[in-house]
Parts: C-alpha cells; structure tokens; sequence
C-alpha cells in the first residue's frame, strides 16, 4: 500500500495528461447467469461455488509486491473453489510502472487485464474504462450480500472506490495509512502514559515529546530523536503536510479552489512542521526522510516516536530484522488539533481494490473473484498469514489477528479517518511539486510556515490555471 502511495501519485500526472477525459457510454446491464440452489447458494460468490461457472482464465494485473505474492499463492485455491472450472493468471507489473501501463491498457480496450488494481491514487483517472460494480451485486446467484457484508468496510474506505456518477467501481482488497509508531518500553521508562485508542492531540504529543526530549538528555541517548516523519521535497513531504492541513480541520482545496490561507490551514501546518521548528525533536536531516529512512530510524532506536505507515510493522515486530524495536513497539491514529475532535478525517488514503476492466471477456468470473479474494473469509486468511492488510473493520479488529499484529487494531481505527484526496486537475504535481516543496522548505529552515502557505497558494493558482481551471 505505502509503496504506491507515493510512487503512484508521483506517476499520476503524466497518466491524466495522457487520459484525455475519454468518456464512454454505461455499462449494459449485467446478464444473469440463472439461480444457484444448495450449499453453492449460502456462499459468498454462488455461481463460482456451483461448479456451473464456464471453464475459462481470467487475468489479474496488479503491482509487483507482497500483496501480489499473496495472491498468486491463493489463485489455486480460487481454482479448487469453481470445482476446477475457473484458472487465474497473474501479470506482474512493475510498482513504478502500475499507473501507466495500466491505463495504457484500459485505453486501448485490450481484454488481457480483467481484473486491475483500481487505487484511491488513480481512481478518477481509470473510472471511464471500468464497470461500475453494483449491477454485478444485483444478480444473486453471482452476489450474496449477506455473506459478503459489504458494510464491514469503513464508509471512508468504500468512498475512496465510489464515483458521484456511477457508484461503487471496485471492491477494497488492501488499505493503508499512516499511523503513529511509538516506543512502549521508554514511554514506560519515562513515566508517559501511552496514548488512547483515538490518539493524541497536537498539544498532548507535544507535551509527550517534551518529556521524550527530557528523558533522552537525562538517559544520555545521544543521536536519539523524540520522533520522526516523511519530509522530502516531493510527495512524501506533501502527504505529510496534508496530513497536518486535515487534521486541524484545513481544506485548502474545497471546492476545487486553493485556500491555503485559511487559518485552519496555516494551524495544521504549523502543528506538523512545529515538531521541527518549535520543539527541535525531530530527525536531524528529515528534509530527506521518506518511508526508508523513518523505518531505519525505528530499527536503530533514532527515534521514540514516528509517523509511518503500517507497512513498517512486520519489519519492526520481527526479532531477526529488528532487535531493538521487536515487541516494543505501540500504535495509534495519528495527532488532530483539539479544535477538530478526534473523529476528523486527516488519515491520507492508500486504497487498492479490485476494478472490472469494461473491455473484458471475463465479467461476471472476474467479478466472482473479486468478491471472493476480498470477502471476510479470504481476508481472514491473507491477513492472519501476515501477507496484506484488507479494509475490513471485523478482520482488523479480531482478537486473533490484533494479538500477533498490534497495528492492525490501530489500522481499523485510522481507516475510517480517511480524507478524500484533493478532487482538482494536476493533483499529483500539486501534492509533490507544490505542497510537499513548501513544507520541505519549512522543514529545512529556508521558508517560515507562514511564508510557505502563500507559496503553497500562488504555486497552486498557477498549477490549476496552466491545468485550465
């Protein structure tokens, strides 16, 4: 998930600029395939349970990475589940080419992808080439509503995958967001109760951080930091900066328009960036810090604290990888501004899901795969093998799950403060070029907060009128 959040964005300007908005008509609807009766009917994909489904192959074209390791592993069993009709191809794309090649292929109404990866990064851009999903949920022979609970995912999550137009277009396969990593043992060595489920405010994490900063200088823990953060001059940076924006309550793009000169704005800007400016209890050199780097940080014990994607958990609970850090470490939703509340959305959206490619030859087996890989049960079982993170409040919240991965728990919670991404032209170079080049600038002493929400302004108001808005 992380690994798109950044490589994706960073690609999706080049793929818009090659869409062309080109449209196309609805969808016909989806013809019914007959009625499942038996134990086949009480499934969650009846049709690929009957053993009536067509024998045939279906493709699945996804990124390179664990999440696509954990789905070729599972394709036999998909196989075994149609009674041996139904044989699933994977096609491995590389992770820095994923946005392109495939809207290339939805484009050209090549039918070699049936299944793509419809992320919350690209979204808008591959909504025209996709089937919308609900007149597939219509037909229950190919549906079973209750046995899937489509209502398991966060309404945050699913709004990442649903057009104003056209409805739900994919189903959630993995989520992910950033969430705050801390130290348990030295929280706990210094006296410092650990955070509540709806995490710290601003002021609390500050207060927090102080009493770190004590602890380190009493302790004489030299090169250690009280926390750390993606603040690279690109969309690492500006990820982290909307970050900060959403979590004061800040919109600087509500209604298509910038406003970075919104006090709420400039307010969440100055809570993230003052971990630098005001408390001084951050990385040295976090203006080159992105996903990596913070991830070393923890692994060495540089860092008490962090805000880091959920990805980094494995590596940081493993003994072998992470010695220091193994059984060690907590987490929780990341910091919001007392003025917002706590249930403000300011998560930043990882979504990956899977979307029917509208040229397919193979709809309604795609679809039965979708709903299979991404119902509760098969969820249950990527999850608790450690190979993904699925966007299911009762997978992410089960006992046996949270006992061996901690950040799930944390994970359920942050999914549902999800904040849309910004819905204007050029978002990419605007999170990357604009947004995330300000708030590296802050970070590396050249520009006061201030200063950088006027740059942050005009730089947006020349990006959208170049973009022709």
């Amino acid at each position: 998930g992380l690994r798109m959040s950044a490589v994706a964005v960073g690609a999706l300007a080049l793929a818009v600029a090659a869409c062309g908005g080109g449209g196309s008509k609805p969808s016909a609807k989806v013809e019914s395939v007959g009625k499942i009766t038996g134990a086949a009917a009480s499934e969650v994909a009846p049709w690929a349970a009957s053993g009536k489904i067509p024998k045939t192959t279906i493709s699945v074209c996804f990124f390179s990475g664990p999440e696509f390791e954990a789905m070729k592993k599972r394709g036999p069993q998909f196989t075994t589940y149609t009674k041996g009709a139904v044989t699933v191809k994977f096609v491995e794309i590389p992770v820095a080419q994923w946005l392109p090649q495939t809207l290339t292929q939805l484009r050209s109404g090549s039918s070699n992808c049936d299944i793509v990866d419809d992320s919350s990064s690209g979204a808008t851009t591959f909504e025209p080439y996709l089937d919308p999903i609900e007149p597939y949920m219509k037909d229950a022979a190919l549906y079973n509503a209750k046995a899937y609970n489509l209502p398991d995912f966060p309404k945050a999550v699913l709004d990442q995958v649903t057009s104003k137009d056209k409805g739900l277009m994919a189903l959630p396969m993995a989520s992910d967001t950033q969430l705050l990593f801390y130290r348990k043992d030295l929280l706990k060595k210094w006296g410092i109760a650990p955070p509540p489920d709806t995490g710290w405010t601003w002021d609390q994490y500050y207060d927090v951080l102080r009493k770190v900063n004590a602890g380190i200088a009493k302790d004489g823990m030299t090169g250690v930091s009280g926390t750390t953060f993606s603040g690279t001059r690109n969309t690492d940076g500006g990820i982290s900066a909307l970050m900060g924006i959403w979590s004061a309550g800040g919109d600087p793009f509500a209604g298509g328009k910038p406003n970075f000169q919104d006090p709420k704005v400039i307010k969440g800007l100055k809570d993230f960036a003052g971990l630098k400016t005001d408390l001084k209890a951050v990385s040295p050199g976090i203006g080159g810090y992105a996903y990596a780097e913070v991830l070393t940080a923890l692994q060495k014990g540089k860092a008490v604290t962090a805000m880091q994607w959920n990805a980094s958990s494995p590596p940081l609970e493993d003994p072998k990888q992470s010695p220091i850090t193994a059984g060690k470490m907590g987490y929780t939703v990341t910091p919001y501004d007392a003025s917002a509340g706590p249930t403000q959305q300011r998560a930043y959206p990882s979504i990956h899901a899977f979307g029917i490619n509208k040229s397919s030859k193979h709809k309604r087996e795609a679809f039965e795969y979708a709903v299979w890989y991404t119902s509760q049960k098969t969820a249950m079982d990527f999850v608790s093998a450690g190979e993904g993170s699925s966007g299911r409040s009762s997978v992410l919240n089960d006992p046996s799950i949270v006992s061996n991965q901690p950040q799930m728990k944390a994970l359920g919670a942050s999914l549902a403060l999800m904040h849309p991404l910004p819905d204007v032209p050029s978002s990419a170079d605007l999170i990357s070029n604009v947004v995330g080049a300000d708030f590296n600038s802050v970070l590396t002493g050249s520009k006061t907060t201030d200063q950088a929400a006027k740059d942050m302004q005009s730089g947006s108001e020349a990006l959208l009128k170049k973009a022709g808005r």
